[in-house]
């Protein structure tokens, strides 16, 4: 069986959900995956050698990706038998990374798919064009680029996000008083300080740009960790909760303050906030 590791270098402030969604469409493929978790370097190659995983994996922003490097340059001269990746914008944006740092693959795009099918071929001796599908790998010395996967369309069939990956490890996330929930993905709007204009002419033809989890897989998800965490507050991390199908909002704002009773934070644009959406907003109880 796979050994897969995922390394954060550095405390969190907030849940990083790309590694617990990862992390959990990994574990419903069969696939066992760990944390390496320190703000301390020496740490991180410490556990490294105990663990002694088959694959590592990063998920990185640019500015983020800086203390990475001689980590993965390190863990490639102490063990080089051990396979390392990164995804993220960080990979997606600028593919020269799997030279800046240490990598042997890095993915490009949302990588829900792609990861699961990546790691099948390597357990099949080694990555292959027939499984590279989102990813960026060496063979012989060179770098075979693999097409962009097509986008998740259906966010429902996603397993809930792996929190305990994070939370056993760290008792300030675990007791932190709110949590992040995404409820969507994507966002039209062409903002030059962010990434989304450049990320939705890269996936133009790959699928949906808006897609949204129903509002019964929310309040599952949201239920779930209330009965199982503390929690306070809501957070819906999407980048414009607003930009929701026909009815969404309606039936969200019936169910949530029965079915959860808690503060409500949430990420809008001013163009998306009228009468009604501003009615519904409060509704929801939410507060910021």
């Amino acid at each position: 069986m796979i050994k897969f590791a995922w390394i954060v270098y550095g405390k969190m402030l907030s849940e990083q959900l790309s590694i617990m969604n990862l992390s959990s469409i990994l574990k419903s493929k069969g696939i066992d995956t760990v944390l390496i978790y320190s703000n301390k370097k020496r740490n991180i190659l410490n556990k490294v050698k105990a663990v002694n995983p088959d694959i590592i994996a990063y998920s990185l922003m640019y500015g983020s990706h800086w203390k990475y490097i001689e980590i993965s340059k390190e863990i490639k001269e102490k063990a080089p038998h051990i396979y390392q990746i990164a995804g993220g914008p960080y990979t997606t944006f600028y593919p020269q990374s799997i030279d800046e740092l240490s990598l042997d693959a890095i993915a490009i795009g949302e990588a829900d798919i792609s990861l699961v099918n990546f790691i099948e071929g390597f357990s099949m001796g080694s990555p292959s064009s027939d499984h590279a599908s989102g990813f960026h790998f060496r063979t012989n010395g060179d770098v075979k680029r693999g097409e962009l996967q097509n986008l998740q369309d259906d966010l429902d069939e996603l397993p809930f996000p792996d929190r305990k990956i994070f939370y056993d490890q760290d008792p300030f996330l675990r007791n932190q008083e709110f949590k992040c929930f995404l409820s969507g993905r994507g966002c039209p709007y062409p903002c030059t300080y962010c990434f989304n204009h450049a990320y939705n002419a890269l996936t133009k033809g790959k699928g949906k740009m808006i897609r949204s989890r129903s509002v019964d897989s929310m309040i599952k998800e949201i239920k779930w960790v209330k009965e199982n965490y503390f929690m306070d507050m809501v957070n819906i991390d999407d980048d414009i909760f607003l930009l929701k199908p026909k009815g969404w909002l309606e039936e969200f704002a019936e169910r949530f303050p029965k079915e959860i009773g808690l503060p409500l934070y949430c990420n809008v644009r001013p163009e998306t906030v009228n009468e009604t959406t501003g009615s519904l907003l409060k509704k929801m109880n939410c507060t910021h």
